[in-house]
């Protein structure tokens, strides 16, 4: 994740940005691994 989504470094300022900041980005990531797990076994089977 932190080398797809550039989520190695933070540089909001407040830990509340940063905390916030990090969660959207697991969310965005996470929804791409479903559409890219979704197209693999959509591969896979046909």
């Amino acid at each position: 994740m932190s080398g797809s989504m550039k989520a190695l470094y933070q540089r909001c300022n407040g830990m509340k940005r940063n905390a916030a900041s990090l969660m959207l980005k697991k969310r965005v990531y996470d929804m791409l691994r479903i559409e890219q797990i979704g197209r693999f076994n959509l591969n896979a089977v046909a």
